[in-house]
């Protein structure tokens, strides 16, 4: 049998050759006057035009195939007294190939009036058993591909080997493959251009050549250097259960094979995955045993093609419409005893229709995701850009859906029963129908339509509002109708889940909430991750919530009672709150904040932070300090003014005193009782009460990420480092731990080479000191390295290195730091023991 694009022609046992056209018309009956026996191999000219025909007793016949004409009979052409086994136009229609029963291959060259022959490989060497041509399709365009139309490739195979030869402009053997298998088994060819990825960024069609014989299938990448000049590369190797007798190419992915007990197998190259097993034998495949042996010319083979004969099969399957596509496939024609029939892979719309037909409608649902999301295997039918594709494909999947419902609600729902049926029955169907709404783009809509039809059933619409919980917690739903959510956020409040009902409200786009309903949830069950995220995506307010949840922790702070679980929660948030926004990124969700957001939200945290208690505390301060430093001036012997007091000193204090002591006195009391420096600074000294270590690194942290060229924050970092040694050092109300917490604060600071940060050289000393000689030892280790950074950094090089060299060898509890400071300062050591 042999195919082309317009016609099927079968040869038969008597001599006949029947020509069909592709709508299965019989166009003519073909055969000679003189018997030469069965037809043994056929081959089309590619523009349909000619037939060439061989026969078991060794002749050839061509034929004009527009009108049924015999053009001519060849008689010598190959070795006398053998059978033709094959029969080939190549690429270029004035050229083809033969090989007959002696193993042997010859050139056929169509130009002028007869067909000469030239043999280009002698069957004394190695019986040939199978020749194949690389056809090019006829709607390939230029590049490399038009190149090998040229140059004749033809690939043959013998008992032990694979061999590829160009035929024009000169014969070459460009390429050899040992090929050991049973003696019983087929040596297999085809071609298929493929395209093959080079590098990251580069891909070219080339021709493979896919050879196989036994239960392996070799890949060969064949790559157009020049005319005379061609390069074979290993791709990749297939083994298989079974041992084939046929192996074809459907599409450039997509490959078929039929084993020894004639079972039909789709395979994936890439994933060398099995797609689909069909058992054949119904057809009962005709074989070319006769041929290879030659019977009818006295069996004149050698034992190796008499061995091989028993399964040959290679003109009992050809194909069609071939291609160099992946989106498209050719068709399989196997030739049987009395009847020939096609196979072709089902498009993907096909496919889907199949299974919906059968009411697989899970399975349909399945495949329609496959081919959405590009897994599918031996995909037909699916061309243009990527969105284009992918659009059809969730319409087509959505269609099956609204059917699937349409008939679980209906057809397939159980109408009697126990209740438990029912419901076992919607957590099948809902949750399914919900995955493969979410599975596709803007599947909004849809989803909408299954709310609709599902809230109608009361316990259909509660499986439906709990299986979009977890699509809205894991992120791939963020944005529902405003109705649904509603909806979700009541069934929760319902069930007194609140910590689900925040969860969801905070992986919500806010223009799907209920503010108002949310809210109203949220302050009566104090859901702050919630209310902070919805005065931050909604209001753009981000320092409401810092005031209300620090004045809510500065109450239970005040208590002078232990913090509860809830307020150490509460005040574990507020934390976290305030480092995500020192950090600029979003609570709860942790997204980046714009830059000029950030600016504006640290400038504004941190203003909170060192607020006072009394907003007008620094004016009246100034306005305090001002006066009472002109209270107690000294006197001033070059003013020239004529004061009583002149010789003595503060004359303005004397003034005072000595016009009303007792009134003077009691302004000054009232003023300084005005002063509550324990108490300034509340939301500082909240914090610091809290988790005085915790707040301090979220502090450091925020300062590690601040721009030194921005004087406004410089400035406000210098600030906060004053008052928190003013508040905690100079002041009472700290203990040792959260003292020594501080110490290691600025001492981290310090040691930044970025430090912008300054301190009295007092204040430094007695940092140092006390972190040499802390009773915590629990951060001791942390201590050692804080000091070693500050010694090594700027602020290092202006202290007292043998007094510190004396307090660490002092100080046994850091032997550790001891060692490591001995080992990096061995000048002082030594400049130490001189003075011994």
């Amino acid at each position: 049998m042999e195919v082309s694009t317009a016609y099927v022609a079968v040869g038969t046992s008597h001599g006949f050759v029947l020509v069909f056209d592709l709508r299965q018309v019989m166009k003519s009956c073909l055969r000679t006057n003189d018997y030469l026996g069965s037809v043994s191999a056929l081959t089309i000219k590619r523009d349909n035009s000619r037939l060439l025909c061989g026969y078991s007793r060794g002749g050839v016949t061509l034929w004009n195939l527009q009108s049924g004409e015999l053009i001519k009979t060849f008689t010598e052409l190959h070795s006398p007294n053998t059978t033709v086994l094959h029969l080939k136009f190549m690429s270029d229609n004035n050229f083809g190939a033969l090989s007959d029963s002696s193993g042997s291959v010859y050139m056929l060259d169509f130009r002028g009036n007869h067909i000469d022959s030239q043999c280009i490989f002698s069957g004394s060497r190695g019986e040939v058993l199978v020749i194949e041509p690389l056809i090019i399709p006829e709607h390939s365009k230029g590049g490399d591909i038009q190149n090998f139309s040229h140059i004749c490739l033809l690939s043959m195979a013998t008992v032990t080997k694979v061999i590829a030869l160009t035929l024009r402009p000169a014969i070459n053997v460009h390429f050899t493959q040992l090929l050991k298998a049973k003696g019983t088994t087929l040596p297999l060819i085809c071609w298929q251009f493929v395209m093959v990825q080079m590098t990251a960024d580069a891909r070219v069609i080339d021709p493979v050549l896919s050879f196989a014989r036994q239960n392996t299938i070799y890949f060969f990448q064949a790559s157009y250097k020049s005319a005379t000049r061609l390069a074979f590369t290993p791709l990749m190797q297939i083994s298989v259960g079974y041992v084939m007798q046929s192996i074809v190419w459907l599409n450039s992915r997509t490959i078929v094979t039929i084993d020894d007990t004639e079972k039909m197998h789709v395979l994936d190259v890439k994933s060398e995955e099995e797609l689909e097993v069909i058992q054949i034998d119904t057809i009962e495949m005709v074989y070319g045993s006769a041929h290879f042996k030659s019977l009818e010319n006295g069996q004149n083979v050698s034992l190796a093609m008499s061995a091989a004969a028993e399964r040959a099969c290679y003109h009992s399957t050809c194909v069609s419409n071939a291609t160099l596509s992946n989106n498209n496939s050719s068709n399989l024609l196997i030739l049987g005893v009395s009847s020939v029939h096609l196979f072709a892979i089902r498009s993907w719309a096909e496919r889907i229709d199949l299974l919906v037909d059968e009411n697989k409608y899970t399975e349909a649902l399945a495949l329609c995701l496959s081919f959405y999301k590009n897994t599918a295997k031996a995909v037909i039918g699916l061309s243009g850009k990527k969105t284009e594709k992918r659009e059809m494909i969730a319409q087509k999947l959505i269609e099956v859906l609204d059917k699937y419902v349409n008939q679980t609600l209906t057809a397939l729902c159980p109408e009697k029963g126990r209740i438990e049926v029912l419901v076992e029955h919607y957590r099948h169907l809902i949750p399914t129908s919900i995955h493969y709404c979410l599975a596709v783009e803007n599947n909004y809509q849809m989803l909408n339509q299954l709310f609709d039809k599902f809230s109608d059933d009361s316990i259909a619409k509660t499986i439906f509002l709990d299986a979009l919980e977890s699509y809205v917690l894991n992120g791939e739903l963020r944005s529902l109708s405003p109705i649904i959510a509603k909806e979700l956020t009541l069934h929760y409040e319902q069930k007194k889940w609140f910590h689900t009902f925040e969860s969801i409200v905070t992986h919500l786009e806010i223009t799907s909430l209920d503010i108002h309903h949310v809210m109203t949830v949220c302050r009566k069950h104090c859901l702050f991750d919630a209310i902070i995220y919805i005065y931050n995506q909604a209001f753009d307010d981000y320092m409401t919530p810092f005031e209300e949840l620090i004045r809510k922790l500065e109450v239970f702070i005040g208590n002078g009672q232990q913090l509860s679980d809830k307020d150490i929660e509460l005040g574990n948030k507020l934390m976290v709150y305030m480092s995500c926004l020192l950090r600029g990124l979003s609570f709860p969700n942790n997204q980046t904040i714009g830059t000029e957001k950030k600016t504006i939200l640290v400038r504004d945290i941190l203003s909170r932070i060192s607020k006072p208690s009394d907003p007008n505390s620094e004016k009246k301060t100034i306005l305090v300090r001002d006066i009472l430093s002109r209270i107690s001036k000294p006197s001033d012997p070059n003013s020239g003014y004529n004061n009583p007091f002149e010789d003595k000193d503060y004359p303005n204090l004397r003034t005072l005193l000595h016009f009303n002591t007792k009134q003077f006195l009691e302004i000054l009391l009232n003023a300084f009782e005005g002063f509550d420096t324990e108490n300034n600074y509340p939301n500082l000294r909240t914090l610091l009460h809290f988790n005085t270590k915790q707040f301090l690194e979220i502090l450091l942290n925020a300062f590690e990420g601040f721009d030194t060229e921005n004087s406004f924050l410089t400035d406000q970092k210098q600030k906060i480092v004053d008052i928190l040694i003013q508040i905690m050092i100079e002041k009472m109300g700290f203990d040792e731990k959260e003292i020594s917490c501080l110490f290691i604060f600025i001492a981290k600071l310090l040691s930044d080479k970025r430090n912008t940060v300054g301190i009295k050289k007092s204040l430094l000393d007695e940092i140092i000191e006390k972190l040499f000689i802390s009773e915590d030892r629990k951060c001791s280790e942390e201590r050692e390295h804080v000091l070693l950074e500050l010694l090594q950094s700027k602020v290092g090089h202006t202290l007292d290195e043998l007094e510190i060299l004396r307090m660490a060898q002092n100080e046994q509890r850091l032997s550790k730091f001891e060692n490591t400071f001995a080992l990096q300062y061995k000048t002082i050591l030594r400049n130490s023991f001189k003075c011994f």
